[in-house]
């Protein structure tokens, strides 16, 4: 059975998680995620060379692909009954996930 403890939230009734971490990771996350966003929108602009078209165009489909992230990790924390933090910095630094890291040194 489903228990809601909002109109937007649903969770079940053994739910056991501790929602404050849950919310924690999932605004640290929420804060990588748009990091690269922004990280790959730089490079969309900011491509220059002999192979610059090829790779610019590949630039915004990877910013559309973490936005999409961004905005489950968001709609979770709204489902928990947290707030989304969209500054990029987040309560603390964010650790751009390993594939962050790997597609931005292309």
């Amino acid at each position: 059975m489903l228990a809601c403890t909002s109109k937007r939230v649903p969770q079940t009734d053994d739910y056991k998680a501790n929602r404050a971490v849950v919310i924690r990771i999932l605004n640290e996350a929420l804060a990588t995620e748009i990091v690269c966003v922004l990280r790959y929108k730089r490079h969309h602009y900011m491509a220059k060379g002999i192979h610059s078209l090829a790779v610019e165009e590949e630039f915004p489909e990877h910013a559309k692909e973490e936005q999409g992230h961004a905005d489950k990790s968001a709609e979770r924390i709204t489902q928990l009954d947290g707030e989304p933090n969209f500054d990029p910095a987040g309560d603390t630094q964010p650790k751009p996930f390993p594939i962050c890291r790997e597609r931005d040194s292309r």
